[in-house]
């Protein structure tokens, strides 16, 4: 049984996208199959900008704006991007590295407060699903913003556009039989 799903970009501005239940069950089953520039199912999308002020600061804001998301949308499930740590040369930064664990960590908390499942999702696959490219670069986030305004999405920015990627990712591997089902 399908049910809502709220979808997380996280970073200095977290995406958010929550599908509710009839939404998830009419979501294409694949990139071709999604129709071009037909009104997407109802879809509450927006993203929150964290940068500039301390970890702490930033981890408060988002433990509330989860705490409010759920009580209003209530979601079945919640799938978010997994934190992205580079080695090497160019590596994460270990500020960046903080915030980004730090961000995981809460949605892991507030998930578990409220008993929702939580999933990671790879945002190179996720994006790579949602095109149908597999070819596509991880820094290629015009492609995905031009693939969710092909969908009907318009307006989204980069972190929403990745949210819808990370939720059409996870709609199609949780439920791939979800309309032969109903």
């Amino acid at each position: 049984m399908v049910g809502s799903v709220t979808a997380l970009d996280l970073g200095g501005t977290v995406g958010l996208v929550h599908a509710p239940a009839e939404s998830v069950g009419a979501w294409p089953l694949c990139a071709f199959e999604a129709q071009p520039h037909i009104e997407p199912p109802h879809i509450n999308r927006v993203s929150w900008r964290f940068c500039g002020q301390s970890a702490g600061r930033r981890f408060s804001q988002l433990h509330a704006v989860l705490q409010e998301h759920i009580q209003k949308h209530r979601p079945d499930f919640i799938v978010k991007e997994e934190p992205i740590l580079k080695r090497g040369k160019f590596g994460t930064s270990l500020a960046t590295a903080r915030a980004l664990l730090g961000y995981d960590a809460i949605v892991e908390m507030v998930c578990a407060q409220h008993g929702i499942p939580v999933r990671d999702c790879k945002i190179q696959t996720a994006r790579q699903m949602f095109t149908g490219d597999g070819t596509l670069r991880k820094d290629d986030k015009a492609r995905i913003i031009d693939e969710a305004e092909r969908r009907g999405f318009v307006g989204v920015d980069e972190h929403q556009a990745d949210a819808l990627a990370v939720l059409d990712a996870f709609i199609n591997t949780a439920w791939p039989n979800r309309r032969r089902a109903a």
